[in-house]
């Protein structure tokens, strides 16, 4: 998935039904697709503010690092094991607001929300 993500999602994803949890501004998280596209979105816009030249190198744009979710969140549902929109909301939150260090690993809260 993302910087912290577990994998790929399934058209209209696995969800919480009525969870319509915020992640201030960065999208959706009311299904696992949404959830996968939100994070990766996310984790696009922060790396290339903290590492441009490697992320042009990786991913040529941002755009098309966008794409890539778009892609990524369709394949498969990256949540067999269950899904939070709560948790997600914050792991969103959290990579939204990471350092460029710790855009590494994901935040542990990513791992809970998405299993």
């Amino acid at each position: 998935m993302s910087s912290g993500g577990s994998g790929t999602a399934a058209p209209g994803g696995s969800g919480t039904a009525g969870s319509g949890a915020s992640t201030g501004g960065a999208g959706s998280v009311a299904t696992s697709t949404d959830f996968c596209n939100s994070e990766i979105n996310v984790g696009c816009d922060r790396r290339f503010e903290c590492d441009s030249a490697s992320a042009t190198t990786k991913f040529g744009t941002i755009d098309g690092c966008k794409a890539l979710a778009s892609i990524a969140c369709v394949a498969t549902d990256p949540c067999p094991g269950g899904y939070h929109a709560t948790l997600a909301a914050a792991c969103v939150a959290a990579v939204k607001t990471a350092t460029c260090a710790q855009l590494g690993e994901p935040p542990t809260v990513c791992t809970s929300a998405c299993q």
